[in-house]
């Protein structure tokens, strides 16, 4: 089956004469314009198994030979190994996929396990209430010298509020350690029981970070205000944003820190993105007298973090598989990695590699910490 249309004799990008099935100028390959599905099969599976092969072969060395695959690459031996774009999005879907959907993340996007016990309400479940009274029947025998009926039984199984006199109690009582190990595992829930507004007595989830329950409250505050007393531009738009992650974390039962955290979490891949060029500005910077092109800097940190995907990648399927993670092996060898990969890659003496290595690796800590501090700020604020 020809793929040349023998009546065409140019390429159709750059309009050059035709000598074959490429073209000789800018590379295109020249095919039929009209496909059968079978022809469109063959091209897609032949694109695939290609890009199959590449990353396969690109895998090995770049694991284990530290350097290797970007030095390779920029010298023009590209043919062997996969492009860094297309490594680097390949691996990062990959990771960030089972990251969200498979590892202990999801389950902060997870409604609480108490949200489902009405404490919102200031009650506890039945079975907790059936606890709770049975637990304080048990210290009623225990010590005798309190006046226990000052604690009716009826609104100790749902008041939230007996469970704070409960604990005021046992710090100036003496008990058997099984007592307070019973106390302990009974009242545990306080830890997570939400406290009553400073504003109208309401319960909320966790914690406040705004006095209004509602945008409608906000607003209707906001025109009760004269001109010059408004909030402005920002403060009314930052106050909306937080007013908005408040009412979904009582939504989900959740604080608003997990909601955050969830959020942040979930848009890590577009900040580590963000933070590639960064990083590649580092490397240039810290090797500024070598005559070494930005975009080889970038080259030789997508391969890497390619690279740190792929740790990542392992250790969160042995998590998902067996329930077993491997941080102390592989961290271990991305340490000593990068070092590694630092000396093949530019070529330069060992005392002059460990500087910079040393340079490098406290420089970008410090970015790292302040884009993920304003990473998370913005996320919180305008992210979804």
């Amino acid at each position: 089956m020809s793929e040349i249309d023998k009546n065409q004799v140019h390429c159709e990008n750059c309009g050059a004469e035709l000598r074959g099935k490429f073209c000789h100028l800018c590379g295109q390959k020249h095919i039929e314009h009209k496909h059968s599905f079978l022809q469109l099969m063959i091209h897609f599976l032949g694109d695939f198994v290609h890009f199959d092969a590449q990353l396969f072969t690109t895998l090995k060395p770049l694991f284990i030979k530290p350097g290797l695959v970007p030095r390779d690459y920029v010298n023009g031996r590209r043919k062997r190994h996969l492009e860094p774009i297309k490594m680097y999005v390949f691996v990062s879907i990959v990771f960030f996929f089972l990251f969200i959907n498979f590892s202990n993340v999801k389950t902060l996007n997870q409604p609480d396990v108490l949200s489902s016990k009405s404490i919102s309400k200031n009650e506890l479940a039945p079975d907790d209430s059936s606890r709770m009274v049975a637990l304080f029947e048990k210290l009623e025998s225990t010590i005798p010298d309190y006046d226990w009926s000052e604690l009716d039984k009826d609104i100790v199984s749902k008041d939230i509020k007996s469970i704070k006199e409960l604990i005021d109690l046992l710090e100036d009582k003496e008990l058997d350690q099984s007592i307070i190990d019973e106390v302990n595992e009974t009242t545990k829930l306080y830890d997570y029981i939400p406290t009553e507004s400073s504003s109208d007595g309401a319960n909320s989830v966790n914690i406040n970070i705004t006095s209004y329950k509602s945008l409608e409250d906000y607003q209707s505050h906001q025109d009760t205000l004269s001109k010059h007393e408004k909030d402005g531009w920002i403060k009314r738009e930052l106050t909306k944003k937080a007013i908005a992650f408040e009412e979904k974390a009582r939504d989900q039962g959740q604080s608003i820190f997990m909601v955050l955290l969830y959020n942040f979490l979930k848009n890590l891949p577009k900040l580590l993105f963000i933070m590639l060029p960064i990083y590649g500005l580092v490397m240039k910077l810290l090797y500024v007298r070598r005559d070494v092109y930005y975009v080889d800097h970038m080259i030789f940190m997508i391969y890497f973090f390619s690279f740190l995907y792929i740790i990542l990648t392992i250790n969160l399927l042995f998590d998902i598989a067996i329930g077993i993670w491997l941080p102390g092996i592989f961290t271990l060898w991305a340490i000593i990695y990068y070092l590694l990969a630092m000396k093949r890659f530019y070529g330069q003496s060992w005392p002059k590699t460990v500087l910079k290595y040393i340079l490098f690796g406290n420089i970008s800590f410090f970015l790292t910490l302040m884009a993920a501090i304003l990473g998370f700020i913005v996320i919180a604020l305008f992210g979804s």
